[in-house]
């Protein structure tokens, strides 16, 4: 079930048009998931693939994993707080910052 969550997360990254979009895709994915999301990356640690799928999105492997490693984090503290606009909006200055 967690490998085929992946591969929807993938392909929803990587339909993206750049790096921001791609971004904003994995928080939507996430808040849209939360429960996936959270054995994604608790119980089936799939780290490794998100890093993989991020230097795709960047071939800069250190940027591609900083901007991953925030968005783990975004997502993360998304999960956590109520669903609030204030998020949304502040969500693509964060990634575009981790860019």
């Amino acid at each position: 079930m967690c490998h085929e969550a992946f591969v929807e997360l993938e392909a929803a990254v990587l339909a993206a048009t750049d790096a921001c979009s791609a971004g904003l895709a994995y928080l939507d994915f996430a808040v849209a998931h939360p429960r996936r999301y959270r054995v994604m990356f608790g119980a089936a640690d799939l780290s490794d693939q998100a890093m993989r799928l991020f230097t795709q999105v960047l071939t800069d492997p250190g940027r591609a994993m900083a901007l991953w490693l925030g968005l783990h984090g975004l997502a993360d503290q998304r999960a956590s707080i109520s669903r609030s606009p204030a998020f949304a909006a502040l969500a693509p200055r964060l990634i575009a910052s981790l860019i």
